[in-house]
């Protein structure tokens, strides 16, 4: 099975958390599937800041990254450009897969929008992961209130509190009205129930990742035996559900 894969970020020098986690688990799917990584738009703007290391050990694990993207220097980035060179690279995959799907305003810059658009017009089945989303609660009063302590402390900071409560409640909005108008997708992936709960997802097919944390087990041992101090820290991992 071959697996268009969108995954914002990483292939930056420079990652967060959530592209940590989408790295880890896209470096394991190579043992079970065919992948194709797409990166998105802002990629292609700051090629200059990607971690060509780690796009040479993408290859070495046989993760397949765009050719389009692999060739482009330009300095132009057109996205009908883009589109009409991913529609024919995903025309041999099977499935559209993001894991990081957020339905922004300035969706140029970020690939979430871009899976949903080849989704519609290549006619391609496709799974979302929901994750990064912050304080997840589609009450807007809820939104504005989660801000009020700050508004309290800094009271020039109010009106950017505000605002940009507003920027997050309008693309939680875009965001699943996009997605469950999409007749192709298959399912939505979480990383913990207040997802589904607070963002009232309404769609048949949701699953919580199970595990939505990764853990080395073996570090368990160290617990209560007479050494220093240890720290077990919990990790995210974002899982494929097939």
């Amino acid at each position: 099975m071959r697996i268009a894969i969108f995954a914002n970020g990483i292939l930056f020098n420079k990652v967060g958390g959530a592209q940590k986690h989408m790295r880890e688990v896209i470096e394991r799917f190579p043992q079970f599937y065919d992948i194709v990584y797409f990166p998105e738009p802002q990629t292609y703007q700051e090629k200059g800041s990607c971690d060509f290391e780690y796009i040479k050990y993408l290859n070495t694990i046989n993760i397949k990254i765009s050719e389009y993207f692999i060739n482009f220097s330009g300095k132009e980035v057109i996205m009908q450009d883009i589109i009409e060179h991913y529609s024919m690279e995903i025309e041999n995959c099977d499935f559209i897969y993001d894991l990081d799907f957020q339905y922004y305003a300035e969706n140029f810059k970020y690939g979430g929008e871009l899976s949903l658009t080849l989704s519609r017009r290549m006619g391609k089945k496709m799974g979302v992961c929901l994750q990064d989303l912050g304080d997840v609660n589609m009450h807007f009063f809820h939104e504005l209130y989660s801000g009020f302590a700050l508004s309290l402390i800094a009271p020039r900071l109010s009106l950017f509190v505000a605002g940009i409560s507003i920027y997050d409640y309008i693309n939680r909005k875009l965001t699943l009205k996009k997605l469950i108008s999409n007749k192709n997708l298959e399912f939505i992936s979480i990383v913990n129930n207040s997802y589904k709960k607070n963002m009232h997802i309404q769609f048949k097919n949701v699953y919580r990742l199970e595990p939505s944390n990764a853990l080395d087990t073996k570090i368990q041992k160290y617990r209560g035996m007479a050494k220093e101090n240890k720290i077990i820290f919990f990790k995210n991992i974002i899982c494929f559900i097939p």
